[in-house]
């Protein structure tokens, strides 16, 4: 552990109770705008995945030794619908949560280590994003396919269209009310609509 004094050891503890107010405030916010967006997609959460390390869960056999992020999960994560019937075909809409761009955005240029935050890029130049897929007849892991080496590299509000499946990324601070969110939700209804040549059911659950 490192060495510092008993006073900048309880300053620290300080911040570390209001991070983790903060980030108990902002997990309910990023849960409260996922169910509205999937309620407003006219479908619900199905499941839920960690994907910045191996996620600790209750009663799950651990190390002390693993990972901090393991206890972190919602850093970046991935939130499933259920299936929607549109016609004849199956639809999922998916949810990809990355809170902070740091690490992805560093690893463009070098090899970096996931548990040394200090090579991350600048958290005033990073960024928090939620990517959304979209596809057809399919509900494997985007992070697997169409989001494959792109979460560091596809640009805010551009879709992308591969075989069944299409995703396009938006910063966390389009989500910044109601008004806003639903905004976002009308843009990707109508971009998803297109792609697939459907139409997405408008109301809600």
């Amino acid at each position: 552990m490192d060495n510092i004094t008993q006073g900048e050891f309880e300053r620290s503890l300080q911040d570390v109770r209001l991070a983790y107010r903060l980030l108990a405030v902002y997990q309910r916010r990023l849960l409260d705008t996922v169910d509205f967006i999937f309620k407003q997609f006219g479908t619900s959460e199905g499941k839920w995945y960690g994907h910045f390390g191996n996620t600790a869960t209750n009663a799950k056999s651990i190390s002390l030794k693993s990972w901090s992020w393991d206890w972190l999960s919602m850093y970046y994560s991935q939130f499933k619908s259920l299936k929607q019937q549109i016609g004849v075909d199956e639809y999922y809409l998916q949810i990809i949560h990355m809170a902070d761009s740091g690490y992805f955005d560093a690893a463009k240029t070098s090899k970096i280590n996931k548990t040394d935050v200090d090579q991350f890029a600048p958290e005033e130049i990073s960024e928090s994003k939620l990517f959304f897929t979209f596809s057809k007849n399919t509900n494997d892991a985007p992070l697997h396919f169409i989001l494959k080496d792109k979460v560091n590299s596809l640009p805010s509000k551009v879709l992308v269209i591969e075989g069944d499946w299409a995703a396009i990324a938006y910063p966390m601070k389009d989500f910044y009310d109601k008004n806003s969110t639903l905004k976002v939700i009308d843009e990707l209804k109508d971009k998803f609509s297109t792609a697939f040549e459907i139409v997405i059911p408008r109301e809600t659950l």
